[in-house]
């Protein structure tokens, strides 16, 4: 009850996806491949960063859910996580701007074939399974993210998945009505 770590369940599945798909083809090595935020990437060629939480107004429930004949929790709150996917490689420019390229139309295909995160994969048993969807992202989502001129040139895909499921950990015992007595007067 109560699982929380699915935000980070999620981006740790996007990780997996992209190690199993890039190394060694493109990148050379899956420790290049990880999270951080736009100005510290550091050693990494790929970059996962979230920027965004939100929730998601297509997955609201309300109401206590029931849970076997005893007990009620609340019902779980589902989210849309925005992501920003980097690419930052190193050497000569022309070299790399297209090296750069290849990559992001592989990080492309790669989370095209794989746009679901099956709720159960990750831990969650009653939950609807996940979709990654390619993002256009706003101004402000770019503005929010590449902060500061060193950053500006960047390679960048931008990425959505929803619903992202969070449980309660609120449960409560109930009491149900077992026997009903009923008795019929005769009124003359």
């Amino acid at each position: 009850m109560g699982k929380y770590e699915t935000f980070a369940d999620v981006t740790e599945k996007i990780i997996a996806i992209l190690k199993d798909g890039l190394v060694p083809e493109l990148i050379s090595d899956s420790s290049h491949i990880g999270v951080c935020t736009p100005d510290s990437m550091d050693d990494l060629e790929i970059g996962i960063y979230l920027y965004r939480v939100s929730i998601d107004e297509d997955y609201v429930v309300s109401g206590m859910q029931e849970i076997g004949l005893r007990q009620q929790t609340k019902p779980p709150i589902d989210f849309k996580l925005k992501y920003v996917i980097l690419i930052k490689t190193i050497g000569e420019n022309q070299k790399r701007l297209l090296q750069e390229q290849r990559i992001m139309g592989k990080i492309t295909q790669l989370l095209y074939d794989n746009s679901s995160i099956i709720s159960s994969d990750i831990g969650l048993r009653n939950a609807p399974d996940m979709r990654i969807s390619f993002l256009q992202p706003a101004s402000e989502d770019t503005k929010n993210v590449l902060l500061g001129e060193k950053y500006q040139f960047i390679n960048a895909l931008y990425y959505e998945v929803a619903p992202v499921e969070i449980e309660s950990e609120i449960v409560r015992n109930v009491q149900r009505v077992r026997d009903i007595e009923m008795s019929v007067v005769e009124s003359r």
